[in-house]
């Protein structure tokens, strides 16, 4: 986020450049850490006189009108569901769609996470910022740290579907849970090659991975 920033000094940074950089910044958590850790810099910057204020204090803080969050509604989760059945990516869909598993969380799954009924959450997968996956060793937050409790459904489910790797030769404890034919991570390849087709397929409108996220709060709200 701060890269546009290098290529001027920092005497000719204004308040309406900063003001700019922040409004492109749609995630309100990280636009707070984009200006804190700018207001920090410009504090040490007035403190080696560097330079005479710190303009980022008078930087208003951006308002973004947040959208309404977006779930399948039941008669969509219903078609998804049918069209599901023998779906070599059946088994991570229905995971998010019923613990909550963050996208990049259940494409990060090994099979060493699952342990005794139940799954370990440790890692994620993000994008940097050209647009390749990069495997973090921890999920989003400290608190994603976790182990989550499956249904007795959801353990066949999966059991079910390393049969068919272990028939593959990819299903050792180091492999990912989830994979491509070709034992790729599924990874930035799930949304465009597999989740698009599927709703298409589906006659669902298409929402984001993050949805069946959505979805599975929704459901335990309501339960």
């Amino acid at each position: 986020y701060l890269e546009p920033l290098k290529v001027l000094p920092l005497e000719r940074i204004r308040r309406k450049v900063i003001a700019d950089l922040l409004k492109k910044i749609k995630s309100t958590a990280t636009r707070q850490r984009v200006r804190g850790l700018l207001h920090q810099i410009f504090v040490e910057a007035v403190d080696q006189e560097l330079i005479r204020s710190n303009i980022v204090r008078d930087v208003k803080p951006v308002k973004h009108v947040k959208k309404p969050v977006e779930i399948f509604n039941n008669e969509e989760i219903q078609a998804i569901q049918k069209q599901l059945k023998g779906h070599r990516y059946r088994p991570p869909i229905e995971l998010m769609l019923e613990v909550g598993t963050r996208p990049g969380e259940t494409y990060a799954l090994k099979w060493y996470d699952l342990i005794e009924g139940q799954l370990r959450i440790e890692r994620t997968v993000s994008l940097n910022k050209h647009g390749h996956m990069r495997v973090s060793d921890m999920p989003k937050t400290e608190a994603g740290r976790r182990l989550i409790p499956l249904s007795t459904r959801m353990q066949e489910l999966l059991l079910e579907h390393r049969k068919v790797l272990l028939s593959e030769g990819r299903a050792g404890k180091q492999d990912w849970m989830f994979q491509t034919v070709t034992g790729q991570m599924i990874g930035n390849r799930f949304r465009g090659q597999i989740l698009i087709k599927l709703l298409k397929d589906a006659g669902v409108p298409y929402r984001k991975p993050h949805t069946f996220r959505h979805n599975a709060a929704s459901a335990m709200l309501n339960g």
